[in-house]
């Protein structure tokens, strides 16, 4: 029974340590983590290489959307197409944009609706969002299709307890407002939390004045951004051993886009549903705890243009929408093991239609596709003296146009707790079935040519392994630490033309390899330092030459102060190295370029004015420097933003 007293011991620490502390008392790393095994696990037993963002991290730096959040974390490189409401892709340790799973409070929501099936940050605000867990590397076995090179696990607001509200405001640059409405806690046997977020910002040009001067009449417009959400989480223990959950999210929002320079009439609207019913039981006196759930994700973009500047006309409306029912069974009747067996069925849907119209030249299509995967998995969750800990886990997948898949992933940690010492290593596959879109896709254009998606793909596929450690010193005040990865990933796909037609096929191969340290210090109980350092070498077997958008340098330093026991100050600097890119230039658009690096400063400082209000206020770029998130896309300026929080 000792597994199950355990298990339950740590789900209370993890709802415990979600209130915000002072940064002095802070842990430098956190205690416990979730993703990496799919059960609270303490984090010195976890192989794998895990960040978590807290709500407390969140507030302290002022991050207000997860692309801010993201930002920061060793392995990831985010970038943002401009300011905020943009097309934002992560590409995680070296992997494509679509190789990443990103997961809301156990709702897997990539968007089919896209044609390479890759997610859209962009849309997803901070104000209700409790926990980020990032598990970097292959995690195939556990989470099946996309998460190749990772996994972003987020949670958001459970309620405990009393009633609680909070009512937060926000105003700065570039006539940016925005605000939250919360509240949560608990009464009897049910648990809530309600929130609703909005945000408004006239925004930027995205066009920088270089790219604007190639074409005449173009002149500086900024390109706006609206955002309305609402989110819902209800629990209920209805009987001893026996709890029942509802979580519902929506999204709207509309940002205006350049097609492709200065165009005034481009926008883009989307609306997303995020929804999931799920159920836990404890079985056979606690022996046995069992999962199940069923969650439904629906995305609709629509993508708008009549002809000005650009002489374009476009309109394209895309839904996607994913099905699932899954079913996880513990068994803790072990001493020193956890057997997982979990079972799933999930059902993608795409329904897209396009028209555009450039200057006489023509595109349009219509597709309706759709596809079921089932899946088994088994993990077997281990301790040995102590000092041993790790998973061995094994998973097959079946999608009903690609045929079978199976995945593995072994990853082992030896502490040595007397020294402060870990060693950790893991070795595993990850694959992702191709988009949709990529398999059933179908557009015309007005030359002649097709583009005909191909049923006959092949996954893409990954093999990676990494070896690392961690080592405290003084005490607990200062932690270091360094890890190598290494990953193979094949059949990568990409889009072939035979004169004016054009498919999909699987041709690439890529070979990445690279490092992730890291040094955390406490040099007092009111100030902690961490530097994190990331070094990626992804190379395209097929030409020798660095995939694009991943630099091989990036350094993020986070600084933070607790001036007086009410005040506290937060400095970062992020610095992204140069590497190659594919130009912005619209008329050589297809031309790799090399892409220059740039260093970001950001300030933020908050004040508790009494145990109920906080007023805060941050600076992003401080250092006003102008700067490309991807080539012939600028980043913002300067901004100024000032806020305040009230609880009660």
């Amino acid at each position: 029974m000792k597994n199950t007293t355990t298990l339950k011991a740590l789900t209370l620490s993890v709802l415990a340590a979600s209130a915000a502390t002072p940064v002095g008392a802070q842990s430098l790393l956190p205690e416990t983590v979730v993703t990496a095994t799919r059960l609270f696990t303490p984090r010195d037993e976890v192989a794998s290489s895990v960040t978590v963002i807290t709500r407390a991290d969140i507030e302290a730096k002022q991050q207000d959307t997860l692309v801010d959040v993201l930002s920061s974390v060793p392995g990831l490189r985010v970038v943002q197409s401009g300011g905020l409401g943009k097309q934002t892709s992560v590409f995680s340790r070296g992997s494509n944009s679509n190789h990443t799973l990103i997961l809301v409070d156990g709702i897997e929501i990539s968007d089919s609706s896209t044609p390479n099936g890759a997610f859209n940050l962009a849309h997803l605000l901070t104000s209700d969002i409790e926990r980020v867990e990032v598990v970097r590397g292959p995690q195939g076995t556990l989470f099946g299709s996309d998460a190749i090179g990772a996994v972003v696990n987020i949670t958001t607001t459970l309620g405990a307890g009393p009633a609680q509200y909070l009512a937060q405001l926000e105003a700065g640059s570039f006539d940016t407002a925005g605000g939250a409405l919360k509240a949560t806690g608990s009464s009897g046997k049910l648990r809530y939390a309600f929130g609703t977020s909005y945000l408004d910002s006239d925004g930027e040009s995205v066009s920088p004045a270089r790219i604007r001067a190639l074409q005449a009449g173009a002149t500086e417009e900024d390109d706006g951004y609206t955002h309305k959400s609402f989110s819902m989480r209800l629990g209920y223990d209805l009987a001893a051993g026996i709890d029942i959950g509802l979580t519902v999210h929506h999204i709207r929002t509309r940002v205006e886009t350049d097609q492709p320079i200065e165009d005034p009439d481009a926008y883009e609207r989307t609306r997303q549903w995020f929804g999931r019913a799920d159920a836990r039981f404890d079985l056979f006196g606690g022996l046995v705890e069992s999962n199940a759930a069923v969650s439904f994700t629906r995305h609709n973009r629509d993508s708008f243009n009549v002809p000005g500047i650009a002489n374009t006309l476009q309109r394209t409306d895309g839904q996607g929408d994913k099905e699932k029912v899954e079913i996880q069974n513990n068994y803790l009747g072990l001493d020193d093991h956890i057997l997982t067996l979990g079972l799933e069925s999930e059902l993608d849907t795409l329904r897209n239609t396009q028209f555009s119209n450039f200057s006489g030249f023509t595109i349009q299509g219509s597709t309706k596709a759709d596809a079921r995967t089932n899946a088994v998995f088994v993990q077997d969750q281990f301790s040995f003296n102590e000092r041993v800990f790790g998973t061995l886990g094994v998973r097959y997948d079946e999608h009903d146009t690609l045929g079978s898949k199976v995945t593995y992933r072994f990853a082992p940690v030896v502490a040595f707790p007397d020294r402060g010492l870990r060693l950790k290593g893991s070795v595993g596959t990850g694959f992702r079935a191709p988009a949709l879109f990529q398999l059933f896709g179908n557009t015309r254009s007005s030359n002649g040519g097709t583009f005909t998606g191909d049923p006959n793909l092949r996954p893409e596929e990954s093999t990676g392994w990494e070896v690392g450690f961690e080592q405290s010193l003084r005490g607990g005040n200062l932690i270091v630490g360094s890890t190598y990865f290494d990953q193979e990933i094949k059949n990568l796909l990409e889009t072939k033309f035979t004169g004016n037609d054009s498919t999909v096929i699987n041709l690439k191969r890529a070979d990445i390899f690279g490092f992730e340290t890291f040094i955390a210090v406490r040099l007092s109980p009111r100030w902690t330092v961490r530097l994190d350092h990331t070094f990626t070498r992804a190379e395209d077997k097929s030409t020798g030459n660095d995939l694009r958008r991943r630099p091989k340098q990036k350094f993020d330093l986070d600084v933070r102060h607790q001036a007086t026991d009410r005040l506290l100050l937060v400095g970062a600097l992020r610095f992204v190295g140069s590497g190659k890119d594919v130009s912005g230039n619209p008329l050589a658009s297809s031309q790799e370029i090399h892409k220059g690096s740039h260093t970001l400063v950001d300030f933020s400082a908050s004040l508790d004015v009494n145990a109920r209000t906080e007023v805060f206020g941050r600076v992003d770029n401080v250092l006003n420097r102008k700067f490309e998130t991807a080539d012939g896309l600028a980043g913002p300026s300067r901004g100024v933003f000032v806020g305040a929080r009230v609880r009660f």
